[in-house]
C-alpha cells in the first residue's frame, strides 16, 4: 500500500507541475491542503488485486477531473 501512496503522489506532483502558470500553482495548493489521496486509494482498494498492476492512472483519474 506504501508503495502505491507514493506512486500516486508522484503521479499528483508530475501532473500538476506539467500544468502552465497559474493552474499550476492552483493545483499545487491544492495537493498541499490535503484530502487528495483517499478517492485514489478506494479505487486501489476496489480494484481486483489481478488487474492492479498499472492502475495508478486510473485512480488520479478519479482525483483530477
Amino acid at each position: 500500500m506504501s508503495s502505491f501512496l507514493e506512486s500516486v503522489e508522484r503521479r499528483l506532483q508530475r501532473t500538476v507541475a506539467s500544468a502552465p502558470g497559474a493552474v499550476a500553482r492552483a493545483g499545487a495548493e491544492t495537493l498541499h491542503a490535503g484530502g487528495k489521496r483517499l478517492r485514489p486509494t478506494l479505487v486501489f482498494l476496489a480494484t481486483p488485486v489481478a488487474a492492479r498492476g498499472n492502475a495508478t492512472a486510473t485512480e488520479l483519474a478519479a482525483e483530477l477531473p
